[in-house]
Formats: structure tokens, C-alpha cells, sequence
């Protein structure tokens, strides 16, 4: 595999729950009021679009992302 640049966000809110974790990354999904669920989506899209991925890591406190960027495309 190529090398990554790594980016990890963590926050200290009350974290994601499990039966959660499948669904931040949909279209339109939020669990907020006011929200409009097309951040976590647009981020996932914007990703993938570009040979890249975010993912969700598991954390005892907070949220935890992890956003992985290629160096180099191997086309």
C-alpha cells in the first residue's frame, strides 16, 4: 500500500452510541433538533471521491474520526 497523511478529530461530548454508528454517515440522517445530516454524508462523499476514507474509531469518551488521505494514486 501507498502511504497516508492522517488527520483524527476527537471531541469530549457525549460521544457516538453503538446503534448509531451505522447511520452518522447517511444522507439526511441527524439526532439533532436543528441539524440537516449532510455533514457527516458530504465529508464521506468528499473522501471517497478522492481515493480517500473517514471512519468512526471507537473511544471511551467523546467522538473519534479518522480521515485518511493517499500521497500517491495508484490509478
Amino acid at each position: 500500500k501507498g502511504k497516508n497523511i492522517v488527520l483524527s478529530y476527537k471531541d469530549n461530548g457525549p460521544g457516538v452510541p453503538h446503534s448509531l454508528k451505522r447511520k452518522i454517515f447517511q444522507h439526511f440522517y441527524t439526532s439533532k433538533k436543528t441539524g440537516s445530516g449532510i455533514g457527516l454524508s458530504l465529508v464521506k462523499t468528499i473522501m471517497e471521491r478522492n481515493y480517500g476514507n473517514v471512519v468512526l474509531l471507537n473511544s471511551k469518551q467523546g467522538a473519534h474520526f479518522q480521515l485518511n488521505f493517499p500521497l500517491e494514486l495508484n490509478k
